[in-house]
């Protein structure tokens, strides 16, 4: 699973403070001393194109010799080919997404020529909105090769499109395939295509209601060394965080730390974790109002040393748009999540 901005933020406002209670005075002269230090830890400001589940769709496919009208294992005789379209291959965006408008739309396509002939110059990688191929109206992107595609050679290209609208599924084709032809076997081993659609910059998404979509990622954590004295310097510590919802997507936010040595939950960052209900917007999908969160994170000396003694936590972060009415929900360029972190640190040194 990909890691959310998010839930990065909070566990490096953790990290932070654990940081901070490890400075050490060596004044033997000076009597003890109780100190509170308040800091600003981090902060951000997210929209729908940071949600790379969402706005980020890899896809492969796999083109065999009967796509383009040829059986595998048998000697034939190829012609000059000039097919009007080969395909489509269907690139479904998302079961959450219904429609998406953009400003900006990035485009990866990678292809392995793995036929023992080649694809001529003019062929196109066309991709549109909808699999009829009789209309210019539904094309999203077309590429036009400027060279031929040998057998066993690869060919990419990537590109940034602007100010256009896809569907919840685009057809992808070959177009005016063409190829020089020859005497030729074709083996059982397919052509690949791999195409990757990201977000850019959003004008407008339209969502399903009752969509779901949960993150687990379960990453190493260092502590530094195990320094003996460190309780000499720590009395309490506090993470402030303020949370503003702007996006018509309810929120779930839980930190987890691990057992040494075992994948079981021995403690969690939240007592409870963090709810954040997602706000309404209009058919612009412009927001009509935010959702606020204030959370008081009270972090103990115990669970200072037990959090200590973790190699692993998990981030746990969940999206749905549970309970939102059908049939769609609309997220403009206006919409955001917000985060900020503050740390209060109170420390004890003992300097007699």
């Amino acid at each position: 699973m990909k890691r959310t901005y998010t839930l990065m933020l909070l566990f490096c406002g953790l990290m932070i403070l654990y940081s901070c209670s490890k400075y050490r005075f060596n004044q033997k002269s000076l009597p003890a001393l109780e100190t509170e230090w308040l800091l600003p830890l981090a902060k951000g400001q997210f929209g729908f194109e940071d949600i790379r589940e969402l706005s980020n769709i890899n896809s492969s496919y796999l083109i065999p010799a009967m796509d383009i009208g040829f059986v595998e294992g048998v000697q034939v005789n190829v012609p000059a080919l000039d097919i009007p379209q080969v395909g489509p291959y269907k690139q479904a965006l998302s079961d959450w997404i219904q429609a998406i408008q953009f400003d900006s739309l990035n485009i990866r396509l990678g292809f392995n020529n793995l036929f023992p002939i080649a694809i001529g110059q003019g062929t196109a990688f066309t991709f549109r909105n909808s699999a009829d191929t009789n209309s210019n109206s539904n094309i999203i992107y077309s590429h036009t090769i400027s060279q031929q595609i040998n057998p066993t050679e690869q060919y990419s290209f990537d590109v940034v499109i602007g100010q256009n609208q896809v569907s919840d599924t685009i057809y992808i084709y070959l177009e005016h395939f063409k190829s020089p032809g020859g005497t030729v076997t074709f083996a059982t081993t397919p052509c690949q295509l791999s195409v990757e659609l990201k977000v850019v910059d959003l004008k407008k998404v339209s969502l399903y209601p009752d969509k779901s979509l949960r993150s687990y990622d379960t990453i190493d954590v260092e502590w530094g060394e195990q320094e003996e004295d460190f309780e000499d310097t720590l009395s309490s510590a506090r993470l402030n965080i303020y949370m503003e919802n702007a996006m018509p997507l309810n929120q779930y936010l839980q930190i987890y730390f691990l057992e040494p040595n075992s994948s079981f939950i021995y403690d969690s960052l939240f007592t409870a974790a963090i709810n954040l209900s997602g706000c309404q917007t209009d058919q612009n999908g412009t927001p009509l109002n935010t959702t606020q969160s204030q959370s008081v994170v009270d972090i103990s000396l115990n669970k200072i040393r037990r959090i200590r003694q973790c190699r692993q936590i998990v981030l746990n972060y969940d999206l749905n748009t549970l309970g939102y009415p059908q049939p769609l929900i609309h997220a403009g360029e206006q919409t955001f999540f917000k985060l900020q972190l503050s740390g209060d640190l109170k420390l004890h040194l003992k300097l007699d």
